[in-house]
């Protein structure tokens, strides 16, 4: 009962199949197929296909009479609709990866996969990749995949769905889905390789919970039953992997897979909760030193260089920015009439700098909210441009100071006169601050120098 369900659903196209004389067409209209609906083993014949490998529009068919195709896969696409080239591209790896993964040579089997995707419009509904068999040379399919291999010739019986497996047995991967993929397994004694070990099954209660809230319910159960002390005493890294139901296998299989593997993703031999070890001994040496004690004290102690070396270089350049900015509101403050020293003040000389530029001073301490600096800089870039226009300079000089603040700060009164009431002219209003250039020191003049004595005799 179980290889035949899996012959059926499990990606097995498989088997030479015999031609027979066509049969009379149904009574009934054929009904068309929407995207997304094609179920496992169902049958199905082509409404049109042009030999490229994708497929449109299938009408459903009783697989006890001759049909075109029938679906052994699909795969589920999540996130935002990719584009037809991306989807195609996507469809020929599942649905190549699936025919190949039983093991059967297929020229041997004379079938070829064929693919259907959804348009933008279907996709948000019906996100799924449907991988069907064909003949290759067009010819009717008889019999189903499974009834094609009653010899068990072709069909290997241990094959199963990973939800088929019983909780404590070992498995192979023959298809290597994982989260709402359809996993194909091959059940093997423990004692022989094997890729995984299921140690926990969970029913998910109904209704469907949405994806998002399935995926924390197996992160949440799959970790709870995952002792962090299997394999520990032969020296071997375990984790643990997981299938799930989606809203399309809900409601034939509700459940949730617990599965055991190598962290490495080495062959294992043995029960994960007594003698479990690797397959290969010589894979310790290339798997497991990655998850070594060493490894690990390597690892921390390079992130912690990296970090560290970024946080330097980051304090660093802030350090410097701080002073050269300093350094040029300096020069540009004695320009102005505006003490220079408030130019070494946090937040004064923001403050003075807004009022510089005809902006309110109070916005300086948006600096301390989260995100407001960014609006203290637009206000400080829009009074860049009205302190430009009291020395004579063009808007280009604002792109220098949003660049290079200290620059500006520098060149933008070099060898020009102050004159703010050319803001004003501008129709913007007067600055609050340095209103007046820095008057220079009055000038006295010096004794009046002695005419030379004249001389005597």
């Amino acid at each position: 009962m179980r290889a035949g369900r899996v012959a059926a659903i499990a990606a097995l196209a498989v088997g030479m199949l015999l031609p027979v004389a066509p049969v009379a067409a149904a009574e009934s209209e054929p009904q068309l197929a929407a995207p997304g609906e094609l179920e496992f083993g169902t049958c199905v014949d082509l409404v049109e296909y042009d030999g490229s490998g994708v497929v449109t529009d299938v009408t459903l068919a009783s697989c006890d009479v001759p049909h075109d195709a029938e679906v052994y896969t699909r795969s589920a696409v999540h996130g935002e609709y990719p584009g037809a080239d991306a989807l195609v591209e996507r469809a020929a790896t599942v649905c190549d990866r699936a025919m190949h993964g039983t093991d059967v040579y297929l020229e041997e089997t004379g079938l070829e996969a064929v693919y259907r995707i959804p348009d933008a419009e279907d996709f948000a509904a019906n996100g799924f990749i449907e991988c069907l068999a064909v003949d290759r040379l067009g010819a009717p399919l008889a019999t189903t995949l499974a009834a094609a291999d009653e010899a068990g010739t072709l069909i290997d019986p241990s094959l199963v769905e990973v939800t088929e497996v019983a909780v404590g047995e070992c498995f192979t991967l023959a298809i290597a889905g994982s989260g709402e993929q359809v996993a194909v397994a091959r059940v093997v004694d423990c004692a022989q390789p094997h890729d995984a070990q299921l140690y926990h099954r969970e029913v998910i209660p109904e209704p469907y919970p949405g994806q998002d809230e399935t995926l924390a319910i197996t992160n949440d159960v799959c970790d709870s039953w995952f002792d962090p002390e299997w394999g520990v005493g032969g020296g071997v890294a375990l984790s643990w992997t997981a299938w799930y139901a989606t809203r399309a296998s809900f409601r034939d299989s509700p459940t949730i897979e617990c599965a055991a593997v190598h962290f490495g993703g080495a062959p294992l031999v043995g029960d994960v909760a007594g003698d479990v070890a690797l397959a290969d001994p010589d894979d310790a040496e290339v798997l497991d030193y990655a998850y070594s004690e060493d490894a690990y004290g390597w690892a921390a102690l390079w992130l912690t260089t990296v970090v560290g070396i970024t946080l330097v270089i980051v304090v660093v350049s802030l350090m410097l920015g701080w002073l050269l900015v300093g350094a040029g509101l300096t020069v540009l403050f004695g320009r102005v009439g505006i003490p220079p020293w408030r130019a070494w003040v946090p937040f004064l000389r923001t403050f003075s700098w807004l009022r510089l530029g005809g902006q309110p001073g109070h916005l300086t301490w948006l600096q301390l909210v989260p995100g407001g600096s960014w609006v203290t800089s637009i206000f400080l870039w829009m009074g860049m441009h009205r302190t430009g226009i009291a020395f004579g300079r063009d808007g280009g000089y604002v792109a220098l100071g949003v660049l290079v603040p200290f620059a500006w700060a520098l060149a933008v009164g070099n060898d020009r006169p102050y004159r703010p009431e050319l803001i004003v002219a501008q129709g913007y209003p007067p600055p609050t601050e340095g209103t007046q250039p820095q008057e220079p020191e009055p000038w006295s003049p010096g004794p009046a120098p002695r005419p030379p004595a004249s001389p005597v005799g």
